[in-house]
């Protein structure tokens, strides 16, 4: 499969990347796009990158931090086995992949109840030891002293910590501590989570991405193939995600997508046909990804060095810390 989509390229793509490879790269730096087509050309750029990046980040490359070029590139290569420092070293790993599958394969260890085990885990350990985990409570104030915060208020208590971890946006907290607000913006998240009447997944794969616009959603997952147990008994089970900015107005109203993802689902061939869709559930994330305008690492070294004179004041994970981590490394963090 994977050398028929090799030689099934269009000759003249083939002959555009092989020409990109020759010509000499030139220092882009001032955008994603200038960033990317100095590593791997423009034809490759046009292939791989411009449409997955701009559809998932919803705005054009050239308005997008380099910064994303290697993040984005790094957390995509999941094989470590195949480097993607430039087109060479990419067409090199790409070839050995197809033509030597079994060398280097890639492990993967993954919780066999999900990955909810890790949280469920750890609030047991808090309520063993005494702690309370107070629930659908929503941080409405923060308060300090000096270099340290002294008070968390919610809409019914005020809790006095000796630590905070933060793992919410970075405006909310600076709202929260009557700090300058930094213009960082955050994609939002919506998940569609689908019941199919069919044991098997309908791919081998843990995840697949969809670049194309003709989709609407940039990756589906295969929870089966992660474990048996995260689909309901006698089905299988998809999770299609869709980004989208807080003003979209499917942020509002998420059900208006619910047709249109069930419709490319059957195009993509994940479902025989619409009959074979049990159900669809849709989940909304707020803040899910950093949004790597061009010129953002101004704003997030002004608001981090205001934020870092609290001693008892931690940032924890992607939307804290404003990095696209992945989510193994989110996971050793909380660890």
């Amino acid at each position: 499969y994977k050398r028929q989509i090799l030689f099934s390229l269009p000759a003249a793509t083939v002959a555009g990347i092989v020409k990109d490879m020759l010509r000499p790269s030139a220092n882009g730096r001032r955008n994603f796009r200038d960033a990317i087509t100095s590593k791997f050309g423009p034809t490759l750029y046009d292939l791989i990158f411009r449409d997955q990046t701009e559809k998932f980040f919803r705005i054009p490359g050239d308005r997008i931090d380099p910064a994303w070029a290697e993040a984005g590139v790094e957390k995509a290569t999941v094989d470590k086995n195949v480097s993607a420092r430039n087109s060479y070293e990419l067409a090199w790993g790409v070839v050995k992949k197809i033509f030597r599958p079994e060398a280097g394969r890639v492990a993967f260890f993954y919780p066999a109840d999900g990955i909810a085990s890790f949280a469920e885990r750890m609030a047991a350990r808090i309520t063993r030891r005494g702690g309370r985990i107070h629930l659908n409570s929503r941080v409405e104030g923060l308060t300090f002293r000096g270099n340290s915060i002294d008070a968390v208020r919610t809409r019914d208590q005020v809790l006095a910590p000796s630590r905070v971890v933060w793992t919410g946006s970075l405006p909310t907290l600076c709202r929260r501590l009557s700090l300058p607000m930094p213009r960082l913006d955050y994609l939002m998240l919506l998940v569609f989570n689908i019941g199919l009447k069919r044991a098997r997944p309908p791919l081998p794969y843990q995840w697949c991405y969809f670049p194309s616009r003709n989709f609407i959603f940039n990756r589906v997952s295969l929870p089966g193939n992660f474990s048996p147990r995260l689909s309901p008994p006698g089905m299988s089970s998809l999770c299609a995600e869709i980004t989208c900015r807080d003003d979209d107005p499917a942020w509002s109203d998420p059900q208006m997508l619910t047709e249109r993802v069930a419709a490319d689902i059957v195009r993509a061939r994940l479902a025989a046909a619409r009959s074979e869709i049990a159900w669809i559930q849709v989940e909304s994330i707020a803040d899910a990804y950093p949004l790597y305008r061009l010129r953002y690492r101004e704003e997030l070294e002004t608001s981090s060095a205001a934020l870092h004179k609290f001693h008892n004041l931690h940032l924890a994970g992607r939307t804290a810390r404003y990095c696209y981590n992945n989510m193994d490394e989110s996971i050793a963090e909380a660890l």
